[in-house]
């Protein structure tokens, strides 16, 4: 009787460890699943943030592109402001000159 006591404790013993072992595995599987969804949380608004920051980037962009649109336009009106007040001030200085000119000449032929 007492061998067959002795294999009978070693079963339950045996058995005893099994269920823990098992549950012991079965906790680390739903600690690795909790994890895992946490991970893919993370994961999932990380990606969130790289989206916005790459609208933001792209906005940004359609206005520096904007901004350098204007700063050429501004920059091609202020030439050709340049420009015609160049030819305002040759045209008048022109003027002056045949005004003197005439002047002149009338000065001459009086």
């Amino acid at each position: 009787g007492d061998v067959y006591k002795r294999q009978r404790t070693y079963r339950a013993v045996k058995a005893q460890i099994k269920m823990k072992n098992q549950n012991q595995m079965q906790e680390r599987l739903r600690n690795l699943e909790v994890k895992h969804e946490k991970m893919e949380a993370k994961m999932d608004s990380i990606t969130k943030i790289i989206q916005l920051l790459q609208m933001y980037s792209e906005t940004q962009e359609q206005e520096a592109k904007s901004i350098r649109k204007e700063f050429k336009e501004i920059r091609r009106s202020q030439e050709e402001n340049s420009e015609s007040k160049r030819l305002v001030k040759y045209t008048i200085t022109k003027g002056n000159c045949c005004e003197k000119a005439r002047n002149a000449r009338r000065k001459s032929t009086s």
